[in-house]
């Protein structure tokens, strides 16, 4: 027994399934995705995590990132983004990144330099100045880059996104407006 362990617990408990879970989230017979009658936290995890590692195209058990965040290979980070890197990485990272993606080292990072839309990019003789896209990590040894929702509002903006894009592409409303808002 301790003071701050008094269940004699070595590892929190896993967030459970509700009641009337349905399980895992499926496709339908036209490919999309279909929802649960049942709103399950822990199935609708596992899924952004399988959509995740389908992006960064790894297992779902060898991907690492967030829940709340946004994975892509190198070659489709977006122009703007900054990526941070390990130094002995730069050089490889370097050419698999599209030519607008600013490559920089974690002691850079540091010093707080990034991509801020200040200073073009040349290509070709040519100035470039794409949107900011944010500060991206790349998962040393991996082949994939992580950008992570840093505030809740910002993971509450992704989510409502998320809700619109869903009752776009289907026929029926999915997630009711009154709820999105």
């Amino acid at each position: 027994w301790t003071k701050n362990n008094p269940e004699q617990r070595d590892t929190p408990k896993g967030l459970a399934c509700v009641d009337g879970c349905e399980g895992d989230v499926k496709k339908g017979a036209d490919g999309k995705w279909v929802a649960p009658k049942t709103l399950c936290p822990v199935h609708i995890g596992w899924h952004s995590k399988t959509l995740q590692a389908r992006d960064a195209c790894v297992p779902v058990a060898e991907l690492k990132a967030p829940v709340f965040s946004k994975v892509a290979r190198f070659d489709k980070v977006p122009p703007g983004a900054t990526l941070v890197v390990d130094e002995t990485e730069r050089d490889e990272v370097a050419q698999k990144v599209g030519k607008l993606v600013l490559v920089i080292t974690r002691e850079q990072e540091q010093q707080g330099l990034m991509y801020d839309g200040s200073i073009p990019f040349m290509l070709n003789g040519r100035k470039f100045r794409p949107p900011v896209r944010g500060v991206w990590f790349a998962v040393a040894g991996k082949g994939y880059a992580v950008f992570a929702w840093a505030s809740a509002a910002g993971v509450t903006h992704r989510i409502r996104k998320l809700m619109y894009k869903a009752n776009s592409r289907s026929e029926v409303e999915e997630v009711p407006e009154e709820v999105i808002k």
